[in-house]
């Protein structure tokens, strides 16, 4: 087997990244921030806050909403049909 798997797996993955990059979209600024910092940069919540100017509760809050909100863009756009 091959790392990058069938094409129909590559497809789907590749469905699945445009989807999730057009959900992104439906987030406001700070949210996208708060998700990209720590999921994608993988920060922890003190230098995602230094990052952003904010304290440490802040940026648990947007997160917590940033993924609900994400799940909802991501449930719209039926990104979990893939």
């Amino acid at each position: 087997a091959t790392t990058q798997g069938s094409p129909h797996r590559q497809m789907e993955h590749r469905q699945l990244s445009d989807c999730l990059l057009q959900s992104l979209q439906h987030l406001t600024e700070d949210q996208r921030q708060v998700i990209l910092l720590k999921f994608v940069e993988d920060l922890d919540n003190a230098r995602v806050a230094s990052i952003l100017d904010k304290t440490e509760g802040a940026v648990k809050s947007l997160q917590h909403r940033a993924l609900a909100a994400l799940k909802r863009a991501m449930e719209k756009e039926h990104c979990y049909e893939f």
